[in-house]
Parts: C-alpha cells; sequence; structure tokens
C-alpha cells in the first residue's frame, strides 16, 4: 500500500513551539519524513511511504522583527529536502482589520494558499494513481470538504495525523485513521546539527 504524506507547515510549527514553551526543549528542527514514516505500521503491514510533501510560506512580513527568520526557513527547507520532502511555498497576504475594542484599523497577515495547495494535491496524487493512502499531518478541519469528496469519488483512504495538541474531533467519521502525536515524540525525530545537501553544509539554526 503506497502511502503518501501531506504535511501542513504552519499547523505543525506552532505545534512545536507549543511543546517548546511548555517542556523547555528544542524541537522545531524536526526530521519530518522521519516523524512521518515512524507510524507507517500502525497504518498497515503493507504500507509503504511513497512521497513526502510540506506546504508553508515563508514569513517575510516577520522580517524587521525577526531579522534572521527567512534564513532560518530556508535552512530548515534545505534539510527538509534533503531526506526527499517535497516543498511547495505559499504567501502571506496582508488584511486590513478593525479592532473590537478601539475601533482602530491595523494590519494582520495571513497564510493563504496552503490549504488549497494541499486539497488539489489530495485529488492530483488520486486522480494520478500515485498513491492509495493519504495521510495528512495537520488539525485543520479546513480539509474535511475536500477529504470527503475525495475519498467519495476516488474510494481511497485518506487518515489524519494530528500534531501535538491539535486534536479536532471534527474528522471523527470522516477518515479512515487517526493517530495523535505525543508531546515528546518531536524530540525523537531531530535531524543532525548539520547536514549535506546538493554539495554544501546545512547548519541548524542557533536559536533552534
Amino acid at each position: 500500500m503506497r502511502v503518501s504524506f501531506l504535511i501542513d507547515g504552519f499547523n505543525v510549527y506552532h505545534s512545536l513551539a507549543d511543546v517548546e514553551r511548555r517542556f523547555k526543549t528544542k524541537v522545531k528542527w524536526l526530521n519530518l519524513r522521519a516523524l512521518c514514516e515512524s507510524y507507517l505500521s500502525a497504518i498497515g503491514k503493507e504500507a509503504a511511504g511513497k512521497d513526502f510533501y510540506y506546504f508553508s510560506a515563508h514569513a517575510s512580513h516577520m522580517v524587521a522583527r525577526d531579522p534572521n527568520i527567512v534564513n532560518r526557513h530556508q535552512s530548515y527547507i534545505r534539510a527538509l529536502k534533503s531526506v526527499g520532502v517535497q516543498v511547495q511555498l505559499g504567501k502571506f497576504k496582508e488584511k486590513r482589520v478593525k479592532c473590537h475594542h478601539c475601533a482602530q484599523d491595523f494590519k494582520k497577515y495571513e497564510e493563504k494558499e496552503t490549504d488549497v495547495s494541499i486539497a488539489v494535491k489530495i485529488f492530483e496524487l488520486f486522480h494520478k494513481n500515485e498513491c492509495d493512502h493519504i495521510v495528512l499531518l495537520t488539525g485543520d478541519t479546513d480539509l474535511l470538504p475536500a477529504i470527503r469528496t475525495a475519498k467519495d469519488i476516488y474510494g481511497k483512504k485518506v487518515s489524519v495525523l494530528f500534531p501535538y495538541g491539535r486534536y479536532n474531533a471534527a474528522f471523527d467519521g470522516f477518515v479512515d485513521q487517526q493517530f495523535k502525536i505525543k508531546d515528546n515524540t518531536y524530540a525523537k525525530f531531530q535531524f543532525p546539527e548539520t547536514l549535506q545537501f546538493e554539495g554544501k553544509t546545512i547548519h541548524k539554526p542557533a536559536s533552534w
């Protein structure tokens, strides 16, 4: 059984940040491929990892406050690519919102395209018969319509792997399997301090 993993990068990132705040341990340098592969035996005896897709966006709007934020993310993306994870980047879009308390307008940035990109990838993989089972690493219920429709059209399996602290009961009855990542799991699947990829050395960010 060919299993593809689709990873909601920011959903995972906020889960990692929660673990770091709560348990005072650094876990952002996460080998997502190794983490996903560790669940294959629970999916089924014949389950084999086919492809691994990471969806995210560079938080360029935060560079003034944190000059290295994009550089850290780029290093992480290179680390993921070094183990065969395919990366698809969206973008942040500026939005004007009004404060309910003071009635003042202020800027807010929202990540765009990720949910749509993941939904499109579900249909693409099933339509091209590139896998038999998709596992979504997310807790985002916005993907439920795509899950329901894809399962109905193609008759294939979709499961969800919840990042730590991201379980949502709304998935009950709509996915084939559900798995919850425990608080100590991320620490088991960290990249080494340095990696080699395409002839270059990738260094773990100092703050990670």
